[in-house]
């Protein structure tokens, strides 16, 4: 028989010591037959009745060698079927105890497995934010509204260095303009599936926008200062909104409202305000909408869960977009061809002067291209950075702060707004504007510094509540929460 070919490092599989046995005992059997018969072979002669004799008795011990051998092999076989049998058995028994072992206790992940999960929920937002060094809730939601503030405040400074009144577009126009780029960047985000982020981004965008309207209602018949001075109005209207709804407002929130607007006046005193108007009644509503909306949206990150920013955001300008482009319309409802045909002006030239501003393309005269892009950096500068990023910013933060003190926070945005026009604008106060912005920052530094938030105060009766023992098992001498002994 032709021996097939091993491989390198192959070694012949060897039978178990019984068989190895039994096989030595075959041979040696063998051996003893071949002995005999050569003994045979080589007598000269026919063998007497006596050698013969001799011969097979020498051969009876083979045969009887031969039948043990068998039987041994076959013993041999049954046990090792047997033991092969058994391991088998055994090995099953141990892989259903471990089966067993992981449905009673299962998998429990590791604390770096349930933060990737949390982050991965949460949206990639969060995920970079927890990369940002820890911060108590109300300290990062205090630092996100005074950064939002300042944002507010540059506003004023790049719309009147950028943008000229007499070669401006239309103020509705442009509005509308202005919340359909805002809400283009966040129509990715949408979770039309979402009823409840839908609900709430719906109430926060009609607010918004009925502010906004009212705003431009109150600047075409009135100044700027004056509705500028109405608008902080907010910072009470907030208060007065949370205390019909049945929140407690604590009083140094209502001493530090009207310490603001006192100081805001003096902010704006010397400037020729003229006899109240119309406009002023539409600028009391403005800061009415503006306060309804910063209520609702604290309302709605308390309920919402985590990660749902992004969604009522692209909601909420949605709204706001289609509320102003119907303002637009209406106010347009007569000459809706001309106003038509302005905004495809303005867009024209916006492709003409791009590649001509990039190096390229046909000349274009200078006072237009001028005009196309003050009125380009506007619209992009109010759509991104006054309202995308100051709204998401806002419901960031009123995620740990209360819309009280955010509103109190707001009051800071006319001095932030003056002080930056002092730096990049030349413009000067006299004394009553120093007095009255250093009475409005310390009002809202007041207001962030002195106690909990009505949030926090809340959640810390509730915690007390949930602690206090049941009625009917208080120790003697133990006191009972005020609002248990009133429950009860």
């Amino acid at each position: 028989m032709q021996r097939r070919a091993c491989g390198v490092g192959c070694q012949p599989r060897l039978p178990q010591p019984p068989l190895r046995r039994a096989v030595a005992v075959v041979v040696a059997a063998q051996l003893s037959r071949h002995h005999a018969a050569a003994d045979l072979l080589s007598t000269p002669a026919v063998p007497t009745a006596e050698e013969r004799l001799h011969l097979q008795m020498r051969a009876l011990p083979s045969a009887a060698v031969d039948t043990l051998t068998v039987a041994a092999m076959v013993a041999a076989e049954e046990a090792s079927a047997a033991n092969w049998q058994q391991q088998q058995q055994q090995q099953q028994q141990q892989q259903q105890q471990q089966q067993q072992h992981s449905n009673e206790q299962p998998w429990r992940p590791t604390q770096q497995n349930l933060q990737h999960q949390q982050q991965r929920a949460q949206g990639p937002l969060h995920a970079l934010l927890s990369k940002i060094p820890k911060l108590d809730g109300r300290l990062r939601g205090l630092v996100l509204l005074n950064i939002m503030t300042v944002l507010m405040g540059s506003n004023w400074v790049v719309v009147k260095a950028s943008a000229d009144a007499a070669t401006m577009t239309d103020a509705t126009i442009f509005m509308s303009m202005r919340f359909l780029l805002a809400a283009m960047l966040f129509v990715p985000f949408l979770k039309p599936q979402e009823k409840h982020i839908t609900k709430a981004g719906l109430e926060i965008g009609a607010w918004y926008a009925a502010g906004y309207v009212a705003q431009a209602l109150a600047l075409g018949h009135t100044a700027a200062a004056r509705a500028s001075l109405l608008s902080t109005f907010t910072v009470l209207a907030v208060p007065m909104i949370a205390g019909l709804s049945g929140q407690r407002v604590r009083p140094i929130i209502w001493a530090c409202s009207a310490a603001a607007l006192v100081g805001t006046g003096m902010l704006e005193e010397g400037s020729s305000l003229g006899p109240p108007n119309v406009g002023d009644a539409w600028a009391v509503a403005s800061a009415i909408c503006f306060a309804a909306q910063m209520f609702l949206a604290e309302r709605a990150m308390q309920k919402l869960p985590k990660g749902s920013e992004l969604p009522l955001m692209a909601v909420s300008m949605l709204t706001v977009a289609a509320l102003a482009s119907g303002a637009a319309a209406a106010v347009h409802a007569g000459d809706l061809p001309a106003a038509a045909d302005g905004v495809r002006q303005l867009l024209s030239d916006w492709q003409a002067a791009l590649p001509a501003a990039l190096g390229g393309g046909a000349a274009v005269p200078a006072a237009e291209a001028e005009e196309a892009a003050r009125t380009a950096q506007q619209l992009f500068y109010t759509a991104v950075v006054s309202t995308d990023l100051v709204l998401f910013v806002e419901l960031m933060a009123l995620q740990n702060v209360s819309s009280t003190d955010a509103a109190m926070i707001y009051s800071l945005e006319p001095v932030a707004g003056a002080l930056m026009a002092y730096a990049f604008l030349g413009e000067r106060w006299g004394a009553w504007g120093w007095i009255g912005g250093g009475i409005i920052l310390g009002a809202s530094m007041l207001t962030q510094v002195a106690g909990p938030s009505e949030k926090e105060a809340a959640e810390k009766e509730a915690a007390e509540e949930a602690a206090a023992p049941a009625a009917g098992e208080v120790e003697p001498g133990q006191r009972v929460p005020a609002a248990a002994a009133a429950r009860d």
